[in-house]
């Protein structure tokens, strides 16, 4: 899943601004609750309903905006189709993540998440894999080494909350995308990539929030 997940952002984010690609995956928690209240039992009332309405407001104004600045081609398309696929199988994971969590460590959990990765890779390695030049290899070892991190964190996360209301604290992310992609690539975030993001974290907030989740928490205990 999180092998699917990787390859899939990576496309679309070569494709979309930075921004606008993480505010499409702003989407994950609210899908992360319907899935957590099928395959975990946790409580889905009115709150989700209607902020799984606004969210997909939310990304229509992305979609709009992304229109408007004419960027929409066939490759930016499949781009933000790429991102949005990414982002369900982020909430799948989520969700899975909670299972694990409340049977493993969280050192176990991203070893072998990341076991499981690269054997998936290594899949296609035979056709499509290419040596990194010197230059590279610092590069590539810090992202691994912050990709370990997030995972051992997430894991550890996990393990001491709901995922509901967990998936809603990353909204920081949009902020750190924006700004890097200002700095590091120059690009600009539209007022629809804004607006967009701002309608889909207040969606998702809404439907999160803690004394619903804290409510969840000690039904599941009774």
């Amino acid at each position: 899943m999180t092998a699917a997940m990787a390859l899939l952002f990576f496309w679309g984010l070569a494709r979309v601004p930075m921004a606008q690609a993480i505010s499409l995956t702003y989407i994950s928690p609210i899908l992360a609750l319907l899935l957590a209240a099928v395959t975990l039992g946790e409580r889905v009332g009115r709150r989700v309903v209607v902020a799984s309405i606004l969210a997909l407001g939310g990304v229509g104004i992305v979609m709009i905006g992304h229109g408007r600045e004419g960027a929409a081609g066939a490759a930016s398309l499949t781009g933000v189709a790429a991102v949005l696929g990414s982002a369900l199988l982020y909430a799948v994971n989520l969700v899975i993540a909670r299972v694990q969590a409340q049977a493993a460590r969280p050192g176990e959990i991203a070893f072998f998440q990341a076991l499981v990765v690269t054997a998936t890779l290594a899949l296609a390695a035979p056709w499509l894999a290419v040596v990194p030049d010197a230059a590279t290899w610092p590069r590539l070892l810090l992202a691994a080494g912050l990709a370990t991190a997030s995972l051992w964190l997430l894991g550890w996360a996990y393990a001491h909350g709901d995922t509901g209301f967990l998936a809603t604290t990353e909204y920081s992310s949009f902020v750190y995308a924006a700004g890097l992609g200002y700095l590091v690539f120059g690009e600009r975030v539209s007022a629809f990539t804004a607006c967009g993001a701002g309608v889909i974290v207040v969606a998702c907030l809404y439907a999160a929030r803690r004394r619903d989740i804290a409510q969840t928490s000690m039904e599941a205990a009774a």
